[in-house]
């Protein structure tokens, strides 16, 4: 190497080695305060019993409430009816009967009996507690006769329900006015007699009359009934024809609208129209 050559190097080199460093000047660190004696921390206050000043109120809230009692439901016992309610006699022969049941237990079997006699049968009770059977008895001698009902489950085999028939039908039943006439206003009885016992009977008036009673009317024990009936004011004169049915029973009466001042036989007083 040259000396021209050293001289430039060694320049370089006191040009590196010349370079101003900088640094930063340190924060003055503040001064801090003299410290005085510690303070201890407070204690906790001493325990004991708290007292409450008494007396205390508390608010009280009132409820209204309704009680609602539930009376206990008695079920309605099973009952049936047959029909008809009596029959021709049938001495070597059958009878056929209609017996309906109520308030049974639903689904279950029911065993229908002639009572004294042979004949039986089973059946099925709907889901609402009814039930129809056709309940066919045959060499039945005259008399009345009960035809039972009952359950077949196993909790319940006393008879529940019973119902009865008359072998044969009483004699032909009768139907009349009393009086048999009068004038339009006028007020008459319809009388029946003969007709099947406990039985409904169902009248069919004349247009010209009316009766409160209504029907059917139901005969008593002895099959007779009494229905007032009234001849309408300023009815057409002539006759009023009347019916009445019952079960395996019908009779007619006749009855005749007059004009003026009419007076029935056996009657003391003087029929007058009402105008």
């Amino acid at each position: 190497m040259t000396d021209r050559g050293r001289r430039g190097l060694a320049a370089v080199a006191v040009v590196a080695v010349t370079v101003p460093l900088i640094m930063a000047a340190a924060a003055p660190v503040p001064a801090q305060a003299p410290r005085g004696p510690a303070t201890a921390p407070a204690a906790p206050p001493a325990a004991g019993p708290i007292t409450i000043p008494l007396p205390i109120t508390i608010p009280i809230v009132t409820i209204p409430v309704t009680v609602v009692t539930i009376p206990p439901t008695t079920p309605p016992p099973p009952t049936i009816v047959v029909t008809p309610t009596c029959a021709p006699s049938a001495t070597g022969g059958t009878i056929s009967l209609t017996v309906t049941g109520a308030n049974w237990s639903a689904r279950y079997g029911v065993r229908l009996q002639l009572v004294g006699r042979p004949d039986t049968m089973d059946g099925q009770v709907n889901a609402d507690g009814t039930f129809t059977l056709t309940f066919v008895v045959g060499d039945v001698p005259d008399g009345t006769w009960t035809v039972a009902a009952t359950p077949l489950f196993l909790a319940a085999r006393a008879v529940a329900a019973q119902a009865q028939f008359t072998v044969p039908c009483p004699a032909s039943p009768t139907l009349d006015f009393r009086p048999p006439l009068g004038p339009p206003g006028f007020t008459t009885t319809l009388v029946g007699k003969g007709w099947p016992p406990n039985a409904g009977v169902t009248i069919q008036l004349d247009r010209r009359m009316t009766s409160r009673t209504g029907s059917p009317v139901t005969a008593d024990a002895a099959g007779a009934f009494t229905v007032a009936v009234l001849v309408l004011p300023r009815s057409d004169t002539g006759d009023a024809s009347t019916t009445a049915t019952a079960v395996e029973a019908k009779a007619a009466a006749h009855y005749l609208v007059v004009a003026g001042s009419v007076q029935p036989s056996g009657q003391v007083a003087t029929l007058t129209a009402r105008r």
